[in-house]
């Protein structure tokens, strides 16, 4: 099954039917304001420090600046594309990476006119009528060159790879030959000139292009950039990362659990979603609620390109980061989003540095991390096309929720007939790590719909490491 990522998705009322998963990141277009968002445009620069920027936004939710999720990811790309320069790596360190410069190969491959089989090397003419003895005059593994010309009736012993002999124009299959006396054979199958032959150039010409620069280097691309000639590779660097988790009845994995806290979930997801892109972030510990600490924390995490804080970002007493990430000369470009869970989500700019605020809740981390973090840092990589990668399925059980925001809640994927299918797991809310963990996915339930029920199609945000859990039947 082949998987097609790059289709467009903005979530729509109007779900189509789907007979087949079709997996799609979604859109990342900049604002129709030449990439400025509508008042850096008007005004021609950026507002001050700790400035809340404005667009068409909603004003909801307790009266803070709330932007819907489409807002959010333009903005996302606006203020994460185009920020990367460029480094040699060595070809085993390059997967995952971004290219940043045409690979051109310095051959033509195959290099030479090879044998696809192991067998006999041989004139097609003489293997036209068949049975046909022919003689053996020399065996050519792989690796060895044979200057010794194939005359009438005559062939060579050849082994996969292996260059073809002068006057050998065919290669006649092992299991189409017997034995046939003393360094002889007998043909059994009729052969046609090129049968079993790789030919030289086939594949790729000398001096052309082989890897364009932009490109996310898979572990194909690095063995094709080897057979090119390629060494080490020109990429776009990765960017630094620091994660802090906030809060009081926060406490360490390993610790025991004091009445009234909780530990460190949130570091741990992001730092493990992280490290899939290549990145090792720096951990910056657990921050108590002091605005004190909180500013000496967070002033060490802006010296990277991209800073996390998990918690910490709502509305309520104890939630001190916006105001002091604002204090700091953040801009604050959005600190909420119209989903669920997600809504306090925090992004701002200092400097070359970016900020998210992430909500505590463990299973919002999760997913806000998927929707905006990861693209962020993929168009901070250097990728072009960065976004969450979703796709469709149809739904087993019917799911509800308040139409006033998008609704993300964790579903079980199983392919049946040919046909994706998501099973919604059993599930308390943003705090359930259990329920989450026990999905594959999250099923998308748009906004102003306030129920898709069984059988329809829905929208689903995949993890792409997830695919190798899909199974057949029905999830237990």
């Amino acid at each position: 099954m082949r998987w097609n990522f790059w289709r467009a998705w903005i979530p729509t009322t109007g779900l189509p039917a789907v007979e087949r998963p079709a997996v799609e990141r979604t859109d990342w277009k900049k604002p129709e304001t030449g990439g400025r968002g509508p008042e850096r445009a008007a005004s021609g620069g950026p507002p001050g420090p700790g400035r809340i920027i404005r667009g068409e936004r909603q004003r909801r939710m307790d009266g803070k600046e709330t932007v819907t999720f489409e807002e959010a990811i333009s903005l996302v790309r606006e203020y994460a594309t185009g920020r990367r320069g460029t480094e040699r790596v060595a070809l085993s360190d390059a997967v995952g990476r971004v290219l940043a410069e045409d690979i051109v190969s310095d051959t033509d491959l195959p290099p030479f006119d090879k044998s696809a089989m192991d067998g006999y090397a041989i004139r097609s003419g003489d293997a036209t009528t068949v049975p046909v003895e022919l003689s053996v005059v020399e065996h050519i593994p792989a690796g060895n060159v044979s200057n010794r010309a194939i005359g009438r009736l005559e062939c060579a012993r050849i082994m996969t790879g292996a260059p073809l002999p002068p006057g050998a124009d065919a290669v006649v299959r092992q299991e189409d030959t017997e034995p046939a006396g003393p360094g002889r054979i007998r043909v059994t199958r009729p052969v046609a000139r090129g049968d079993n032959v790789c030919v030289r150039g086939e594949d790729i010409r000398g001096g052309s292009v082989v890897l364009r620069s932009g490109m996310i280097l898979r572990p194909l691309d690095i063995a094709l950039a080897a057979a090119a000639g390629a060494p080490d590779l020109n990429v776009r660097t990765l960017p630094t990362v620091a994660v802090a988790a906030t809060g009081n009845e926060v406490v360490p994995a390993g610790c025991p659990l004091r009445e009234g806290a909780i530990r460190d979930s949130n570091s741990y997801s992001l730092a493990a979603r992280l490290r899939q892109t290549g990145i090792r972030p720096k951990l910056l510990g657990i921050i108590p609620d002091d605005p004190e600490a909180l500013r000496r924390a967070l002033n060490e995490g802006l010296g990277a390109d991209l800073l996390l804080v998990s918690g910490g970002v709502s509305v309520g007493d104890c939630d001190l980061a916006p105001a002091v990430l604002s204090s700091m000369g953040v801009e604050i470009v959005f600190r909420s989003v119209a989903m669920k869970p997600g809504r306090p989500t925090v992004f701002g700019r200092k400097g070359s540095s970016l900020v998210f605020g992430v909500p505590g809740n463990p299973v919002s981390t999760v997913i806000v991390a998927e929707l905006f973090v990861i693209p962020a840092v993929r168009l901070m990589m250097g990728e072009s096309d960065a976004g969450p990668v979703m796709t469709d399925a149809l739904l087993d059980e019917a799911l509800s929720h308040k139409p006033d925001r998008m609704s993300f809640k964790p579903v079980r994927l199983y392919l049946s007939g040919g046909t994706l299918r998501a099973r919604p797991t059993t599930y308390h809310g943003s705090a359930d790590l259990a329920g989450a963990a026990a999905g594959d996915a999250f099923a998308v339930i748009p906004r102003g719909v306030p129920r898709l029920e069984a059988g329809a199609t829905v929208r689903i945000l995949t993890f792409p490491d997830d695919w190798r859990r899909f199974h057949t039947g029905q999830p237990t």
